[in-house]
């Protein structure tokens, strides 16, 4: 079956359909889709605010996918994404702040959004948060960026030793980039 055949009937169930996990698997095709009508289906069916976990989950992880610098839909996308930034579940969160790297948002809006999120409780999220705002320019992050570089507990991501490599070796060029003292630019 193509995209064109399967995406009325993925538009079907989202619009008549109660039962979350069902909710959740069609959110988590339509994202598997690339697709900007996919994305826009997610947008007219599925609320953000959605009483279950696992379906804001769903459509924080799938929003940013084939959303484009010049997709209509891509303002609401960024809309949304800022508004998972804030969920209560830290796995919403640390998509939502993925997502908004992904789509490059640097929105004043988004900007604020990921600065929040530099400071959360969950160590993905703040990974992630400072890695999309970084990525916009925005001095905020510095400060992050540089306890990151040298090695502060306070900025940590999980995964051990060598996720701790990784995000500092991604952060790293950023931070030197913005940082007079990191040997980058004024």
């Amino acid at each position: 079956m193509l995209l064109p055949d399967v995406l009325p009937r993925l538009a079907e169930i989202l619009a008549s359909e109660t039962e979350s996990q069902v909710v959740t698997e069609t959110v988590i095709a339509l994202g598997q889709a690339w697709n900007q009508q996919a994305v826009e289906l997610i947008l007219n069916h599925v609320r953000v605010d959605h009483p279950n976990g696992d379906v804001r989950l769903a459509v924080a992880g799938a929003l940013p996918n084939g959303v484009e610098d010049d997709s209509p839909c891509r303002d609401t996308v960024i809309e949304s994404l800022i508004t998972l930034s804030r969920d209560e579940s830290s796995d919403v969160r640390d998509w939502a702040c993925f997502g908004l790297g992904q789509v490059e948002a640097s929105s004043p809006a988004a900007q604020d959004a990921l600065a929040a999120r530099i400071a959360d409780s969950d160590d993905d999220t703040r990974c992630e948060a400072l890695l999309a705002l970084a990525k916009t320019g925005d001095p905020r992050a510095n400060p992050a960026l540089q306890r990151l570089i040298r090695g502060s507990k306070n900025l940590s991501p999980p995964g051990g030793a060598g996720r701790r490599r990784a995000c500092r070796s991604r952060t790293a060029s950023l931070a030197r980039a913005r940082e007079p003292g990191l040997g980058g630019r004024r």
